[in-house]
């Protein structure tokens, strides 16, 4: 196989749609294979690496790492489904062109165009920042990236000097929206491409199978038809984020986040 051919990361803000997208593409899609957030470093060497001994080790007929949830199926939450890493063959036909996909979230925008560079195609995924926001001050995400945002409660990764920002503001829902406005920007920052798409979780949502049947198109590794496509349902509702003031969001969206708009979403 092509190294620099046949290879795809899935990429997006953190709640966006990335796992479930990851997800759809192993069980809908044929000749693909998407793994979930199993490589820590991102850098273009060690992907490049990651993808050549995954791809050798797949049409060996051994086990790869993905993420499964409690009931032991490819995760379409991570956080939500309590998802662990776990070994597993897979069991799909594949031909010698298969692509292999790998989902990252934290960081992974600003990597896009070396990616594209190296000849890895990206499909990038963004979300209503609205419900993105409320999603990362959930209970279960406290202790995460998106959350531990303030001087005063600053997580390890923005302390980093290479994850650094200049803050233009001070409050959590203003940095949240910093932090989208960055990585919203990077996605509609780079034309769409043979190489580069972008799509609107609410529009995959709307008409998951055209969608799917587009991507497939677009990677062009087969002749056959996506398959097995499930009706989904938007969680884009406030009455899942209770913990979160929409006001304040909204607010903070309208003064950080001008991409917003471009990506025609209302703030």
């Amino acid at each position: 196989m092509d190294e620099r051919k046949n290879y795809l990361i899935v990429a997006g803000p953190a709640r966006s749609g990335t796992s479930l997208l990851s997800k759809l593409l192993n069980e809908c899609v044929p000749n693909v294979v998407c793994v979930n957030e199993v490589l820590p470093q991102m850098d273009v060497s060690s992907v490049l690496k990651w993808f050549k001994s995954t791809s050798i080790a797949i049409m060996d007929g051994r086990s790869i790492y993905n993420r499964y949830d409690r009931s032991g199926n490819l995760t379409s939450n991570s956080w939500r489904d309590g998802a662990e890493r776990k070994a597993r063959k897979v069991e799909k036909n594949l031909s010698e062109e298969f692509y292999l996909g790998h989902k990252f979230v934290v960081g992974v925008t600003e990597m896009i165009q070396s990616y594209l560079t190296a000849g890895i195609k990206v499909l990038a995924i963004v979300r209503d920042p609205m419900y993105t926001l409320a999603s990362w001050s959930e209970p279960l995400y406290y202790e995460q990236v998106h959350f531990r945002i303030t001087d005063d409660d600053l997580h390890m990764y923005w302390k980093a000097r290479k994850h650094k920002l200049t803050w233009k503001s001070k409050g959590r829902s203003t940095r949240q929206a910093e932090v989208w406005e960055k990585d919203a920007s990077s996605i509609i920052g780079i034309k769409p491409s043979s190489m580069y798409q972008w799509i609107r979780y609410e529009d995959f949502i709307e008409d998951t199978y055209g969608h799917l049947e587009r991507i497939y198109d677009w990677l062009d590794c087969g002749n056959d038809s996506v398959y097995n496509v499930p009706n989904l349902q938007s969680k884009n509702r406030a009455d899942r984020y209770k913990n979160s003031d929409f006001g304040l969001i909204s607010d903070a969206l309208a003064k950080y986040a001008p991409t917003a708009k471009l990506f025609g979403y209302e703030v």
